[in-house]
């Protein structure tokens, strides 16, 4: 477990004229917009979640603004700017400008944290628990952890996360990574050590996130965004009528299927402890009567 001082340094380095997130500042975003926080599980979709929310114009844009990696870069993703480019280096006055960049026409505002992210923030913010009442949570992950773990681990072996990464190159080094059982059993454990961080903080917090899956954002993206909508925001008639257009792609493929019934014929035991594990996979929260006129969506390959 990487220390919580080390998690803080990529911010301190960036924000260096102050990294400490003020009471003022929340309490002003939330007076100005509805607020809300997608905590994420790696290669759970939210990538394409950002885009989708992005371009349906109401859920404003759920970027990870605080990825420790992105922050430091001078690198725009899905059109958003990390704090170099705009010339900010406080974090209260980087908070506030993305809040104004990205929020939607109906002052919407997201954002996403991993695990980690998480707890660097929690460092870096130090105000009372209910300075977050009235912000919305969800809890994106994925029921099937054993295609999660092959997926991220071939991305970090890569390099490749998403396809707006892609060159004439990027197809070559995905394929070029070898099938490794044992990286794959580590990736799959970390995947765990986050979801039961996860699963602790909300317990130490009395927190009750809305739970979704990137099974049912590949099932029904439509239904999930107005769901979220209707979750942040209380409007109950359907405000995004049509799927949004989106450029990001799937990067699995035939072979990561079959690595995936390789590995689950070599390692069952392994499989299902890791299943044993993992806290409930209902999809509850999202699976409701759908909204009238949004027919389930198949994305298959």
């Amino acid at each position: 477990m990487v220390s919580e001082l080390k998690l803080c340094e990529p911010y301190k380095a960036v924000f260096c004229d102050n990294s400490t997130i003020n009471l003022e500042t929340i309490m002003r975003l939330k007076k100005r917009y509805k607020l809300y926080i997608i905590f994420i599980i790696a290669r759970s979709g939210s990538t394409w979640l950002t885009e989708l929310a992005k371009n349906s114009n109401v859920l404003g844009v759920p970027q990870e603004w605080f990825n420790e990696g992105w922050i430091q870069t001078e690198d725009r993703a899905l059109g958003c700017s990390p704090p170099k480019i705009v010339g900010l280096r406080d974090i209260n006055t980087y908070a506030q400008w993305l809040a104004r960049s990205s929020a939607s026409p109906c002052r919407v505002v997201g954002v996403q944290l991993s695990y980690y992210q998480l707890l660097a923030m929690q460092q870096l913010a130090r105000v009372p628990s209910s300075a977050f009442r009235d912000i919305t949570f969800f809890y994106l992950r994925r029921k099937n952890i054993i295609a999660q773990g092959i997926s991220l681990y071939k991305s970090a072996s890569s390099g490749v996360f998403h396809s707006y990464q892609s060159t004439d190159h990027s197809d070559a080094y995905l394929s070029k990574v070898a099938y490794d059982p044992d990286r794959i059993k580590e990736t799959i454990m970390g995947l765990l050590t986050c979801e039961s961080g996860f699963e602790k903080h909300f317990s130490d917090h009395d927190m009750t996130p809305k739970r979704f899956f990137y099974e049912d954002l590949m099932a029904n993206p439509l239904n999930v965004l107005n769901w979220m909508d209707r979750t942040i925001t209380g409007v109950l008639h359907p405000r995004i009528r049509t799927l949004p257009a989106t450029t990001v792609r799937r990067l699995s493929n035939a072979g990561s299927l079959a690595w995936e019934q390789q590995f689950q014929t070599e390692f069952p035991d392994f499989c299902r402890e890791v299943d044993a594990r993992r806290s409930s996979l209902d999809s509850g929260d999202v699976s409701g009567p759908l909204v009238a006129g949004h027919l389930p969506i198949s994305l298959a390959g």
